[in-house]
């Protein structure tokens, strides 16, 4: 297995790799698009709230929704990945703020709001925009 992940490293950039490549074939679970299975996740740790109601400690959603949510923070890391990479190569000029580690801020929100909604951003908004 290891040398199989290594061969698929050989044949192609590490930016450009599909995801796949790094996935192991173990791991590969098919989902079909009519699994209509709904899970009921629930946080661990209660919100404290502040003069307002706290939200709800679960949330209903499916398989698919969730694999979506992890492609698109996976998309995330890779285009910040590739933008480091050409920071470091100075071919990115002045500041450049990353977003590493908080993919799942940008994909949540999104997930939480609609395309109508407005949103702000002071710097690292590459994924933000990416969502958006």
């Amino acid at each position: 297995m290891a040398l199989a992940h290594v061969a698929s490293l050989t044949l192609c950039s590490n930016l450009l790799c599909p995801i796949s490549a790094f996935i192991s074939p173990n791991l590969h679970r098919q989902l079909s698009t009519d699994d209509t299975r709904t899970l009921t996740i629930k946080t661990s740790v209660p919100f404290t709230s502040h003069k307002c109601k706290s939200p709800s400690r679960s949330v209903e959603t499916t398989p698919l929704e969730l694999l979506s949510f992890f492609r698109d923070m996976v998309t995330m890391r890779r285009m910040e990945i590739a933008t480091d990479s050409l920071y470091k190569a100075k071919l990115i000029s002045r500041f450049c703020h990353l977003y590493d580690g908080q993919e799942a801020i940008a994909v949540s929100m999104e997930a939480a709001i609609t395309k109508k909604d407005s949103i702000i951003t002071a710097y690292r908004e590459h994924c933000t925009f990416l969502g958006r």
